[in-house]
């Protein structure tokens, strides 16, 4: 199961960014990967995900501000019609 999921990455202390819940300010990065080989996610028309970011400091639990990004694949048996255009880079950039 091991080449299903991963940790593969953390970073080291990142003294340009300031966070409020990390007493050092840094605010690690984390990279994590899940793939659903084994036990896949079934959908007919749509899916939908969401995540939701918890903290935990001395006031108890917390909504964090993280800055978060995925992606997700499928598979798919039947053609299709083209798919749209993708907005141009600028237009994608994030914030």
């Amino acid at each position: 199961m091991e080449d299903y999921f991963g940790y593969p990455f953390y970073s080291v202390q990142d003294t340009l960014v300031h966070s409020d819940y990390h007493m050092d300010d840094t605010a690690p990065m984390r990279a994590f990967y899940r793939w659903h080989v084994k036990d896949p996610i079934f959908f007919q028309n749509d899916l939908k995900v969401t995540l939701q970011q918890i903290g935990v400091g001395h006031g108890g639990l917390f909504e964090r501000r993280d800055d978060l990004c995925s992606v997700a694949y499928w598979y798919q048996r039947h053609s299709h019609a083209p798919f749209p255009a993708l907005p141009t880079v600028a237009e994608r950039w994030p914030r």
